[in-house]
């Protein structure tokens, strides 16, 4: 999961969309790296309003703050818009797991999971 500060996200429809205002949470697509796959996601506020929380369907590489998250709809067609990641939730090192089977790629450059893919074969 990772986090970026509501007054830091960039709506292109200028507001939050209606979902997020009535307290709900919203599924959508995220891309947090030029060239990574959109990766499905489910949306929310924290408890404060202050933090938008994007938590994805599958782990993902190096979320890192700093880097731009892009959130979309529409099957990947209707940009939302996008922010400044100001913090990502524990990695699974920092949390002492092994990684998971299923990792979604950094990018179309990432060989690590094929590489991955090739050691269990």
């Amino acid at each position: 999961e990772l986090y970026v500060n509501v007054n830091e996200f960039n709506w292109i429809g200028g507001r939050l969309p209606p979902p997020l205002v009535r307290g709900e949470c919203m599924v959508a697509l995220c891309r947090v790296r030029h060239l990574q796959p959109l990766l499905s996601c489910v949306v929310t506020l924290d408890q404060h309003h202050a933090r938008i929380v994007i938590e994805f369907d599958q782990p993902v590489r190096a979320i890192t703050p700093g880097q731009t998250a892009a959130l979309y709809v529409g099957g990947g067609i209707i940009c939302l818009g996008g922010g400044q990641i100001s913090s990502a939730g524990p990695s699974y090192h920092e949390l002492g797991l092994d990684l998971p089977t299923m990792l979604s790629p950094a990018g179309i450059n990432d060989l690590s999971i094929a590489k991955r893919a090739s050691v269990g074969q």
